[in-house]
């Protein structure tokens, strides 16, 4: 089994790759990414305000500009869900 260190690096690279995609204009690495990132943001955005259509409306509003901002993306910056 590979060390969790190893997992999120290999997650890290993966979710890099993404918005790299994004930044192209590519839609199927955005919707990738949408995958792999709007289960989490959404639990966090739903703990913070409490209600489930803000929760979405808020989601909705944070992946729009990531895909609008990918090309801003640096990873020598930090992890791309800290970025997102």
């Amino acid at each position: 089994m590979a060390a969790p260190a190893a997992l999120n690096e290999d997650r890290n690279r993966r979710l890099a790759d993404l918005l790299h995609g994004c930044a192209q204009g590519r839609q199927a690495a955005f919707q990738a990414l949408y995958g792999q990132v709007s289960p989490q943001l959404f639990a966090i955005l739903l703990r913070i305000l409490k209600r489930k259509d803000l929760a979405e409306e808020a989601l909705q509003d944070a992946l729009l500009s990531v895909w609008r901002n990918a090309a801003s993306y640096s990873a020598d910056k930090g992890a791309p869900m800290t970025w997102i």
